[in-house]
């Protein structure tokens, strides 16, 4: 059996980002978001090419923290930094995008997938994932995206299966586990995007091109 997303490893990475200061920790940020960029991977051609850029997202995210470890230990630092030095809409010398953008992006697709999962739990098992999907998409990361890349996405969504086949196909814990771990996920991933989102909206940085 292939990859599947595995739903503890969010939680746990989630949790040991928001450290007792509220700081939200890049590393296990990261670490954990890399099973939400499998999720989109695994979808194909729904969002397929959501979980493409968000992995050049990532990749981003990663270098800047292997080259400025100092200033990227956290979103608050490196956003602290980039304001302070006037970085946020400019590249670094080595070609990397500023990290407030790319990590917004970041944000902006997690918030897709908060609603997804907890649309997931009360959904029946016989029922197509396909209307929770656009429902989530539409209300989420829909709004940044061009109209010809919306509406193939919408129909790549009505291609999706039950939610039986999904827990099957692409979660590594089975549906009864899944359904005991939405809660904990859920709150563990909209902590992390409320304090960022609060963080963003405070300087003005929401709509960073």
């Amino acid at each position: 059996m292939g990859e599947r997303v595995d739903i503890e490893v969010i939680i746990q990475k989630f949790q040991e980002a928001k450290n007792e200061d509220g700081q939200i920790l890049l590393q296990p940020f990261l670490k954990g978001y890399a099973e939400i960029i499998l999720f989109f991977d695994l979808l194909g051609t729904a969002f397929g090419f959501i979980g493409k850029d968000l992995k050049d997202k990532s990749r981003i995210m990663s270098q800047h923290l292997a080259e400025n470890p100092d200033n990227f230990t956290s979103v608050q630092s490196m956003l602290s930094y980039e304001l302070e030095n006037k970085l946020t809409k400019k590249t670094t010398s080595s070609g990397l995008l500023s990290g407030s953008r790319t990590y917004l992006r970041l944000h902006r697709a997690l918030e897709f997938f908060i609603k997804f999962i907890a649309a997931l739990r009360d959904l029946p098992m016989d029922t197509k994932i396909s209307g929770i999907a656009s429902e989530s998409y539409s209300a989420t990361i829909a709004k940044y995206h061009a109209w010809l890349i919306k509406q193939a996405g919408y129909l790549a969504i009505k291609t999706l299966p039950t939610k039986e086949v999904f827990l099957q196909r692409y979660l590594k814990q089975d549906a009864d586990r899944i359904h005991e771990l939405a809660d904990p996920v859920t709150t563990a991933m909209q902590d992390i995007f409320d304090t960022a989102q609060a963080l963003y909206a405070k300087d003005d940085l929401l709509d960073l091109p």
